[in-house]
């Protein structure tokens, strides 16, 4: 591949968010291997944004990390991006400002009690009266993390607050799962579906 040019394309200078996702059948007889084989998914997503949307091979690049954790591209600081995985799904965000993306398979849990320790009260409540409070759990859960990954500093410093700078589009990347995008204002997200394997 060529080098690149310092343009990530009309996408980004247009402030759009592309996010990819990839599903792929992962069974693993143990917890860790799963973990593994969920990251490496994450990985080969991101690998494949990058070289869709800026021609660079994300092989060849030196990821750095900022003090609290949050991952960027060394010599190309003004591409960011962020990836989650969750069940056998990936999704990787891009954009040319800070981004934060998250996605959770919708499994059983104890919501109410997830949502009392860490929802604000305005979540709670909403969680409590809606139709559907599993899928709300999950909504909210998904737009607290994708907030705290944009910002940057992890999710103790961000859960259950009440006042959030920026903007959130949720999405859902596949049947079963919820997804949600922040960044500092409101824009175009494009989802693009990656070949199943």
């Amino acid at each position: 591949m060529s080098g690149y040019d310092g343009s990530a394309g009309e996408q980004f200078s247009s402030g759009q968010v592309i996010v990819y996702v990839k599903k792929k059948s992962i069974s693993a007889v143990s917890k860790k291997e799963q973990s593994r084989l969920q990251s490496e998914l994450g990985r080969e997503v991101f690998r494949h944004g990058l070289l869709e949307l800026c021609g660079l091979e994300g092989e060849r690049e030196i990821i750095g990390k900022t003090s609290f954790g949050k991952p960027y591209l060394i010599r190309h600081p003004e591409i960011h991006y962020n990836i989650s995985h969750s069940g056998s799904v990936a999704v990787c965000a891009f954009a040319s400002c800070p981004v934060g993306v998250d996605i959770q398979k919708k499994v059983p849990v104890s919501a109410e009690k997830m949502a009392r320790r860490f929802f604000s009260a305005k979540d709670m409540e909403v969680m409590l009266h809606s139709d559907d409070p599993e899928d709300t759990f999950f909504r909210i859960w998904t737009r607290e993390e994708s907030y705290a990954k944009w910002e940057g500093r992890g999710l103790p410093d961000n859960l259950g607050c009440e006042k959030k700078e920026g903007w959130c589009f949720e999405f859902v990347p596949e049947e079963g799962y919820c997804g949600a995008v922040w960044v500092e204002k409101e824009t175009s997200v494009r989802i693009c579906l990656l070949p199943e394997e």
